[in-house]
């Protein structure tokens, strides 16, 4: 984990860095920074922040702020997790479709995708199944195969980009966020229930209609 000593240290250099920069804020603002960084980074690797910070350096003509250190970290990740290829992925789907077909169980298909995939990849990869269902993958035929793929393609990237947004997010926001796509989960789920006993409803109308009453 990120201590003070490491993100003081890495404070120093930036301001060395960006001293012009650096001139344009009090001595006050820069302490309630460091007190911030203090806060926000103590849960990083020592390593990943200072390579963080050394990437910013490197490419970034502004005084950073947490948000683009941030960035840098989780661009450090998807490096280390394999990124955001939606190539390897689809390839990983297509591995559980001939391993295990439509009969594969969750169970199965999930530990197939956690065996062969990075952890990250892994996890978006199962976001996706869990959208499109796993059937979509087995049944779909050689015509159409190039409107599957672009679907996969843009719905993982949509899970990748939505992950990476949310790890930006404060753990508490985090919640919140698992907490609502819960409840939309089931209220999706709910749904065809609530159609079917409508629709139940209707037909017995259209009966009794039909008969008189």
């Amino acid at each position: 984990m990120a201590n003070k000593s490491t993100i003081d240290k890495m404070l120093i250099h930036i301001n060395i860095q960006y001293a012009n920069q650096r001139a344009k804020f009090s001595d006050e603002h820069l302490m309630v920074e460091r007190e911030s960084w203090h806060e926000e980074f103590r849960d990083v690797d020592d390593d990943v922040f200072v390579a963080a910070v050394k990437l910013h350096i490197r490419s970034e003509e502004f005084f950073p702020n947490i948000a683009a250190i941030v960035k840098q970290i989780d661009g450090l990740h998807d490096k280390a997790e394999g990124g955001s290829d939606w190539t390897v992925a689809w390839g990983a789907v297509r591995s559980a479709v001939q391993r295990y077909g439509m009969w594969g169980t969750t169970e199965e298909i999930e530990k197939h995708i956690n065996n062969i995939l990075p952890p990250a990849m892994a996890r978006d990869l199962l976001v996706v199944i869990k959208r499109l269902g796993f059937k979509t993958f087995c049944e779909y035929d050689t015509d159409s195969e190039p409107t599957i793929r672009a679907h996969f393609r843009d719905t993982f990237n949509q899970a990748h980009n939505g992950r990476v947004d949310k790890q930006r997010l404060p753990s508490d926001v985090q919640d919140v966020i698992s907490k609502l796509a819960q409840s939309l989960d089931a209220k999706r789920l709910n749904a065809p229930k609530k159609q079917d006993a409508q629709k139940n409803e209707d037909d017995d109308s259209e009966e009794n209609e039909d008969y008189g009453f």
